[in-house]
């Protein structure tokens, strides 16, 4: 008898959406490199990498597909990405290696979390400060925001794989037709160590993600100031310089709102013990938008 081993609609939606995204990031990537405004040049190396994160994220989404679910308040997740099928009848991956590829998944979406900090950062030091950023300095900027996010990524992967002989006896069995599904760690199902020791370690990224919107609040502020000192600038250099400046606040605030509030809501549902499969999967639907959400205000720039 066949088994269905993925949602078809949750794999239509997701690959549909990643796709188009694909495409999106190519073509500004093509954009970027013709056709950059003069005023933007400077901003080549912000937009490039968005662009790149962004297409690579969406590479990622389009092949792995986490179709995450509650049961018995432990966060579970399914694969319907045709890239673990394949590595499970190659004989590859399978068990608790499955947290590989929750690995690549978490990654490269904490990656664009981090990201989102970094164009106002950019900005300020270049406008305000007249530092020239260098492809070393400009590295350096990107793993300031990103290495400390992406810890909870690293965490998250590394636990759920190593207690998985555990967490998989607290939820029901996978079809065995199927790919093995993959629980996070529950530090309330499972409280032993060292696990509740490593998990402790979120407070790491979750107390960046707590400061570094402050910092964004002070550059914002700084450039805005400094663009309304000098009155005797040209009309069409403050325009541009306000589009330059609205182009990356929608380029850093998209991805935040639809990353940042789904996953306080799904830790909202965890903590309290709500198992609610409506707010859950709402909250999952909206991160499903996450990628892609850097191409829409990167368009401004070409109009």
């Amino acid at each position: 008898m066949a088994t269905n081993c993925v949602d078809p609609v949750n794999q239509a939606l997701i690959q549909s959406v990643s796709f188009s995204a694909m495409l999106a990031n190519l073509v500004l990537l093509w954009l970027i490199r013709n056709h950059t405004p003069n005023p933007m040049s400077s901003y080549k190396k912000v937009l490039y990498t968005s662009s790149v994160i962004d297409l690579l994220s969406s590479l990622s989404h389009f092949s792995i597909i986490l179709r995450t679910e509650m049961e018995n308040g432990i966060t579970v997740n399914s694969f319907d990405g045709f890239l673990p099928r394949l590595l499970h009848k190659m004989g590859l991956v399978d068990d608790a290696n499955l947290a590989y590829l929750v690995l690549v998944e978490l990654a490269f979406e904490y990656i664009m979390l981090g990201f989102c900090f970094v164009p106002f950062t950019y900005r300020y030091f270049h406008m305000v400060w007249k530092f020239r950023f260098t492809n070393a300095t400009f590295a350096l900027l990107v793993l300031f925001y990103v290495i400390p996010i992406d810890l909870f990524a690293f965490i998250v992967a590394y636990l759920a794989g190593n207690t998985y002989p555990h967490m998989t006896q607290l939820v029901s069995p996978a079809d065995p037709n199927c790919v093995k599904r993959m629980p996070y760690y529950d530090y309330k199902s499972y409280p032993v160590e060292p696990y509740l020791t490593i998990w402790s370690f979120v407070r790491i990224p979750i107390l960046w993600l707590n400061v570094a919107p402050l910092l964004q609040i002070f550059f914002i502020w700084r450039i805005y100031k400094y663009l309304n000192k000098d009155m005797r600038k040209s009309d069409s250099y403050l325009m541009m310089q306000r589009q330059i400046t609205w182009t990356l606040t929608g380029q850093s605030v998209t991805p935040l709102i639809l990353i940042t509030v789904p996953q306080f809501l799904l830790g909202f549902i965890y903590d309290s013990g709500v198992n609610t499969d409506l707010f859950f999967r709402t909250a999952g639907g909206v991160k499903r938008f996450s990628w892609g959400g850097q191409v829409f205000p990167l368009n401004i720039v070409f109009h």
